[in-house]
């Protein structure tokens, strides 16, 4: 029997291994927090909802605390999981459990953290594919190299923000030498 593998990510570009890292790093958080399943869906969802402004399908506040009680719960092995959503949600939305709602809450974290570090969106497919690289343990990154291409990303976006302010001081001394 052949072994089909798993396709592999392109990842031309600094902004392509730095959205695998994200997803590699919402894995690793969460985990080291004790939750154990993590769906990519719905946490990409979530990320590209915040980072877009887009109106969220869990009020945020919500979502937030719904994720900090499953953290809490997944400590608490004795605790039976809910099922049902933590709020109504619309038609058609992935939301359909309370752990569905913990992983909306995650990916609503991520992108707060991530846009605060510059971050405006994600490319999806890359972030998931991280995601389940790293629930599978099959990372094309170590730790390392990953923290390295987010600082080099992250460095080159800041960059990016502040050479209009920087183009402006140049041109204002230019004038007034």
């Amino acid at each position: 029997a052949q072994k089909t593998s798993e396709p592999t990510v392109q990842l031309k570009t600094l902004e392509d291994s730095a959205n695998y890292v994200i997803g590699l790093s919402v894995v690793n958080f969460y985990r080291s927090q004790g939750v154990k399943k993590i769906n990519p869906a719905i946490v990409c969802k979530a990320m590209s909802d915040e980072l877009s402004g887009q109106k969220l399908i869990i009020e945020r506040d919500l979502a937030l605390q719904t994720m900090m009680t499953c953290i809490s719960r997944q400590k608490d092995s004795t605790h039976k999981p809910s099922v049902k959503p933590v709020s109504k949600t619309p038609p058609g939305t992935l939301i359909k459990t309370f752990d569905d709602s913990a992983n909306y809450g995650m990916g609503v974290n991520a992108a707060e953290f991530y846009k605060q570090q510059g971050v405006t969106k994600i490319k999806t497919p890359i972030v998931t594919t991280g995601i389940n690289h790293a629930m599978s343990g099959k990372q094309l990154f170590d730790d390392q190299k990953a923290n390295n291409v987010m600082m080099v990303f992250l460095n080159q976006q800041q960059a990016m923000k502040s050479k209009p302010n920087i183009d402006a001081c140049n041109n204002f001394l230019a004038v007034n030498k």
